[in-house]
């Protein structure tokens, strides 16, 4: 109930905003809609009304007070919540409205409510909210007739779906419970070339970027197959700076570490070891040109 609100008001705010904040009966008629609501429901006012008061004591939810002899609104307040920008507010609302969805179908179903350029910059803001300390997202099972596995909410808890077909486990954790994460910060004396990088090397996509007043990067949080990392503008702090190299490394744990190192080296990379077979692993390193060394491996299945 509470989550059908929350998305109605996110697409509100964006389809209709000169009727934004709502009235009951415009949220009303919002939560109860027939069209890109599954599944479609039929709410009282006395529902709403009750889940709006567990809203408001969760801060998800605002109540304008009118000045005048109209109506009271309300609306949402995620992006104050959880810290989440225009995207990923819409990827969110989606799913909160549709449930389960491919990557494919949050992209054609946000198209009114945010522009996504491809699906990848749809599986960046996916692998974002899944790689937060407290997730808001999670991978699930392919549902039948579907190739591609789908993303869930976490807002109810974690998805059960009778019938479903697993997917592969993919990046972020799989409850909506905080965990610790460990992420590396990288200091680099370009991080503008580092982002552009990182993004042809090994594919990596933006999560969050901040840029000077010139259009140069200052800090980005790129996500490379679900595994995230920072790439800092810090000169003081370079590798070259402080007599580098650094004693800590990356592993980048793939599935064809052949192609993975090959690409790396392809982007800029020097080779430091060869891809080579010890301690159960098929493994190989490089630098890559800002001075940071990436071990690219797989762990070899016993037998």
């Amino acid at each position: 109930m509470q989550v059908r609100i929350l998305g109605s008001l996110i697409e509100k705010e964006r389809t209709t905003p000169n009727s934004y904040p709502l009235t009951m009966n415009a949220l009303l008629s919002a939560c109860n809609q027939t069209t890109s609501r599954e599944p479609v429901l039929t709410l009282t006012g006395n529902t709403v009304t009750a889940a709006l008061e567990n809203l408001r004591a969760a801060k998800l939810v605002r109540l304008v007070y009118s000045r005048s002899n109209r109506a009271d609104k309300y609306r949402h307040i995620v992006d104050e919540a959880w810290s989440v920008g225009p995207a990923e507010s819409a990827v969110l609302g989606v799913l909160m409205l549709r449930g389960p969805q491919t990557v494919a179908e949050l992209r054609s179903r946000t198209e009114r409510l945010h522009g996504f350029s491809d699906p990848a910059e749809v599986e960046g803001v996916l692998a974002g909210l899944a790689a937060r300390p407290d997730p808001l997202v999670v991978h699930v099972g392919r549902a039948a007739g579907q190739k591609e596995p789908r993303w869930a909410h976490l807002l109810s808890g974690v998805p059960q779906f009778a019938g479903d077909r697993p997917s592969s486990p993919a990046p972020g954790p799989r409850s909506g419970r905080p965990r610790n994460q460990i992420e590396p910060w990288l200091s680099v004396a370009d991080a503008t070339a580092a982002v552009r990088y990182y993004k042809q090397a090994f594919g990596a996509v933006e999560l969050l970027r901040h840029n000077d007043e010139e259009g140069e990067v200052v800090v980005a949080h790129l996500s490379a197959g679900g595994a995230s990392f920072w790439v800092q503008q810090d000169v003081e702090f370079t590798l070259d700076a402080v007599g580098g190299p650094s004693p800590v490394r990356m592993i980048m744990t793939v599935e064809d570490p052949d192609a993975v190192l090959a690409g790396a080296l392809a982007a800029g990379a020097t080779e430091v070891a060869p891809i080579s077979v010890g301690h159960g692993w098929r493994i190989g390193r490089v630098a890559d040109p800002f001075g940071h060394h990436w071990e690219i491996g797989m762990p070899l299945t016993p037998g």
